[in-house]
C-alpha cells in the first residue's frame, strides 16, 4: 500500500503530523531576507557590475550549501553567468555554444530528476507539467544527442528559461517576503491601536452628548444606515467566500480519502481486472465518503466541481497514469474517445454516486467552458475532452446518436448505466454551453 500511495501523492504523504516550531527551521546559506532580496534584483539587472555581485554572493551560498542549493538558484546562475559572458564579448561562438547547452541540459534535468526517480516517463511529458516548452526539451536533446545547434538557438532558449525562472521562482518568492512583511507591518500597527485605545480610555458613562441640530442629526442617521447596509453586505460576502472555502477544502480531504480507499483495494488484488470489479462495490468507507459529499453538493455545487477538476483528481498526474498502468496520449480520435478504462472505472462509483440532473450537467458544462483557455495540447486538455466525451456518451440514450459511438464508447456506456436513470439531461443547454465556449474541438464535440 505505502508503495502504490507514494507514487500517487508523493513521498511521505502518511507522515502529516505535527512537527515542533524548532523542527520546522530551515538552515540557510544567506545572511538575511535582505541578502536574497538584494541578489533577486540584482540578477535580472541590465548591468554586468551588479550581476556579477549577484554571482558571487550565489557562490558563496554554493561553498556553504554545497549539493543543497535550491536548484532554480543554481540553474539561474548558470544561465545568467552564461549570459554575461557572451555579452562581454569575451568567448568565441563554440565556447559559448557548449557553455550554453551545458547550461540548459542541467537546467532541464534538474527540473524533471525528481519525477523521473519515481516514475519511468518520456521527459517532455515531465516538462509539460511545469510548463515547460516542447522545444525546450528538444534542445536540450539537440544538445546531448545531435549536432550542436546554432548560437542564436542557444540564446532564445537561455533567455526564455530565465524569464520561466523568474516567473516561477523569483517573483513568487519575492510576493511571498513581501506579504510577510506587510503581515507583520499590519501586526504591529493593531498592537499600537490597541496600546492607544486602552491608554486613551473613557468612561461613556460619564460623558453628555451634546445637542445637535435635527438636520444634522438626520443626515447622520442616513450615513449610518447606509454605512451599516454596506457593512452588512461586505461581511455577507466574506461570510460566503470563506463558507466555500472551507467546503472547497473539505471536499480535496474527501477526495484525497477517496483515492486512498480505491487504492487499497488495487494494493489488495494486485491486478486492475479484479480491482475494476471490486470497485463497484462500495465499502462502508466510501459510502461515507459519498454521502458527505452529496451533502456538500447540496450546499454548494461550485466547490465540489472545484475540487474535482483540480490536478490530481479527474485531471491524473503522469505518476497517477503509471500507477494504474496507462500510457498517456494526445492525440486520439474523437470517434473513439473515452476516458481510460482504469481511470474511468477508478472515478466511476464516486461520479456515478453524485450523478444528478443538476450535478453531471454543471460538471459538462464547466469542463466545456474551460476548453477554450487549455489550447489543444497537454494531459489537463486531453483529459478535460475525454471526461466530457465520455460523460455526454454516458448519458445518451438510444437514437441515433448512439447509433454513432466505438465499441469503446459503447462499452463505456453500458458501464456507467447512467442512461437508465430517470434524470435526463438538458441537452439544448449543453449545446447552447458549447456553442458558447467556441474552441478547435466544439465541431467535434456537437458530433458526439
Amino acid at each position: 500500500m505505502d508503495r502504490v500511495c507514494s507514487a500517487w501523492f508523493g513521498k511521505g504523504f502518511k507522515d502529516q503530523v505535527a512537527v515542533p516550531l524548532w523542527a520546522q527551521r530551515i538552515v540557510v546559506a544567506w545572511l538575511s531576507k535582505a541578502e536574497w532580496d538584494q541578489v533577486t534584483v540584482y540578477l535580472f539587472s541590465d548591468q554586468h557590475k551588479l550581476q556579477r555581485y549577484a554571482l558571487n554572493r550565489i557562490s558563496a551560498w554554493r561553498s556553504r550549501l554545497g549539493n543543497e542549493l535550491p536548484l532554480a538558484v543554481a540553474s539561474t546562475a548558470d544561465l545568467v553567468r552564461c549570459k554575461l559572458m557572451d555579452e562581454t564579448g569575451a568567448w568565441g561562438t563554440d565556447e559559448l555554444r557548449l557553455l550554453y547547452g551545458m547550461a540548459l541540459v542541467r537546467f532541464v534535468n534538474l527540473i524533471s530528476e525528481r519525477k523521473t526517480k519515481s516514475v519511468k516517463l518520456p521527459l517532455k511529458f515531465l516538462a509539460q507539467e511545469v510548463n515547460i516548452p516542447d522545444w525546450i526539451v528538444e534542445l536540450r536533446h539537440q544538445l546531448t544527442h545531435k549536432k550542436m545547434p546554432h548560437i542564436s538557438d542557444c540564446r532564445r532558449g537561455c533567455s526564455y528559461v530565465l524569464d520561466w525562472l523568474q516567473r516561477a521562482y523569483w517573483s513568487r518568492q519575492m510576493e511571498n517576503s513581501l506579504r510577510e512583511d506587510s503581515e507583520l507591518e499590519e501586526d504591529k500597527e493593531e498592537t499600537d491601536e490597541d496600546d492607544q485605545e486602552e491608554e486613551n480610555k473613557v468612561d461613556i458613562t460619564e460623558q453628555k452628548l451634546e445637542p445637535k441640530h435635527a438636520e444634522n442629526g438626520e443626515e447622520q442617521d442616513v450615513s449610518a444606515a447606509g454605512d451599516s447596509k454596506g457593512n452588512k453586505e461586505l461581511e455577507g460576502h466574506l461570510e460566503k467566500a470563506q463558507r466555500q472555502k472551507e467546503l472547497y477544502e473539505r471536499t480535496r480531504e474527501l477526495l484525497v480519502s477517496y483515492q486512498q480507499e480505491q487504492f487499497k483495494v488495487l494494493e489488495k488484488f494486485r491486478h486492475l481486472p479484479q480491482a475494476i470489479k471490486a470497485w463497484n462495490n462500495l465499502s462502508p468507507p466510501v459510502q461515507c465518503i459519498l454521502d458527505e459529499l452529496k451533502g456538500i453538493t447540496s450546499a454548494n455545487r461550485e466547490a465540489v466541481l472545484d475540487a474535482l477538476l483540480d490536478n490530481g483528481f479527474l485531471i491524473p498526474t503522469f505518476e497517477q497514469l503509471a500507477v494504474l498502468q496507462i500510457e498517456y496520449e494526445e492525440n486520439v480520435d474523437f470517434s473513439d474517445m473515452v476516458v481510460p478504462k482504469p481511470f474511468s472505472h477508478f472515478w466511476q462509483p464516486l461520479l456515478r454516486g453524485l450523478h444528478s440532473k443538476m450535478f453531471t450537467q454543471a460538471l459538462i458544462e464547466r469542463m466545456l467552458f474551460e476548453l477554450p483557455a487549455l489550447g489543444s495540447s497537454g494531459v489537463r486538455c486531453t483529459y478535460i475532452l475525454r471526461w466530457t466525451v465520455e460523460l455526454i456518451v454516458a448519458n445518451t440514450k438510444t437514437g441515433q446518436n448512439a447509433r454513432r459511438f466505438s465499441a469503446d464508447q459503447w462499452e463505456a456506456r453500458k458501464n456507467w448505466g447512467l442512461f437508465n436513470c430517470s434524470a435526463s439531461l438538458d441537452w439544448i443547454h449543453v449545446v447552447e454551453s458549447c456553442l458558447g465556449s467556441a474552441c478547435w474541438a466544439s465541431p467535434q464535440l456537437l458530433q458526439v
